[in-house]
């Protein structure tokens, strides 16, 4: 049986006892685009009573910890007014991975779907200028939602025991500890040397950026994405943010990199300006979470080389983002982060 077919006996074996019913699956659930992690269907049930009559998406996690707090995360702030899909049941089942998440389906495309170099680009200049305010609209109405109802949920759930306010910090001490030439260490003291005095802790989404935002036909933005969501400062949403866009893994001829660098850039900035139109920031607290974004994803794709048959694999994104990380680390802490050759799955390092 294909994989479509084991999330389709799963599905329906699942949702038919959550509704206490027999039910069935109008076509084969369908792959959407989305991340590395988690594996998202198009699903529609037949006849099915409400709430599950409408267009579904079905979400599988591997991790059940990290798929519960998903869930109660993207509960809380769809209930609060955020423009998120409404989850209507979710758990861990046989043949549903170690968790999923039955949600609504908006129709709606990315604010960078379509766009391509060509003669897409003529949409470029518009989207400079809408995107960081789209990015900065979304990310100030979830930071105005109270954080209090999830404040002891967040903490009880979280992974590895790690802290709240610092929840990348373990992959790089474990970079550090298995990769000790590469300059994690180092980037973990400049960490600790320059840590932000804490502002006032917010709802933040830990992963916006425009492949986590979807418009509507009605222009209205829905964000998406739920798993690294904690309660932190605001300073870590944008820090994180500018250092997406900033470092975006955009593949492009040797010849456009500095014009594509420059458009990252501006991009970034444009964010982070739009931010503090709304609310006083502290910018050295923003520089500082840019950095650890970009450690965390140095120390992600370091254990993906050296791990054979990890999530992030030769075709990750962090792979082409490389260069612009490692650019943007050392210019924010003076340190160069190297992350070793790609270690083959038969153990050995690759040619040359």
């Amino acid at each position: 049986m294909d994989k479509a077919g084991q999330v389709r006996k799963a599905f329906v074996a699942t949702m038919s006892a959550t509704i206490g019913a027999p039910v069935r699956l109008r076509a084969t659930p369908e792959p959407l685009s989305g991340g590395f992690w988690a594996q998202i269907w198009k699903v529609d049930l037949d006849n099915a009573p409400a709430p599950f009559d409408q267009p579904l998406v079905l979400r599988v996690m591997p991790d059940r910890q990290a798929g519960h707090r998903e869930a109660m995360v993207q509960r809380v702030v769809a209930d609060a007014g955020c423009p998120t899909p409404r989850v209507l049941t979710s758990g861990s089942a046989p043949g549903l991975g170690e968790a999923y998440i039955v949600m609504e389906r908006v129709n709606g495309r990315t604010p960078l779907g379509g766009l391509q170099l060509g003669p897409e680009l003529v949409r470029l200049p518009k989207l400079l200028r809408r995107l960081p305010r789209m990015l900065a609209d979304t990310a100030a109405q979830l930071h105005a939602i109270d954080p209090t109802p999830l404040r002891v949920p967040l903490a009880d759930t979280m992974a590895d025991g790690g802290s709240s306010k610092n929840p990348f910090r373990g992959g790089i001490d474990t970079a550090a500890s298995e990769s000790p030439a590469a300059g994690f260490a180092e980037v973990g003291r400049w960490l600790d040397d320059h840590a932000p005095v804490a502002g006032p802790d917010v709802i933040c989404h830990g992963d916006l950026h425009p492949l986590n935002l979807l418009v509507d036909d009605q222009s209205e933005t829905w964000l998406l994405d739920w798993t690294t969501a904690t309660i932190a400062p605001k300073e870590m949403d944008i820090g994180l943010t500018a250092g997406l866009l900033r470092c975006a893994p955009i593949a492009a001829p040797r010849l456009l990199s500095p014009v594509i660098r420059r458009i990252t850039n501006r991009l970034a900035e444009s964010f982070i300006d739009e931010m503090a139109a709304t609310a006083p920031l502290d910018r050295s607290a923003v520089d500082w979470w840019e950095a650890l974004q970009h450690a965390r994803c140095l120390a992600e794709l370091t254990h993906g080389r050296t791990h054979p048959g990890s999530v992030v694999g030769p075709s990750h994104p962090f792979e082409t983002s490389l260069p612009a990380m490692q650019r943007r680390l050392t210019k924010l802490t003076g340190i160069l982060v190297t992350p070793p050759p790609r270690i083959h799955a038969s153990g050995a390092m690759p040619p040359g």
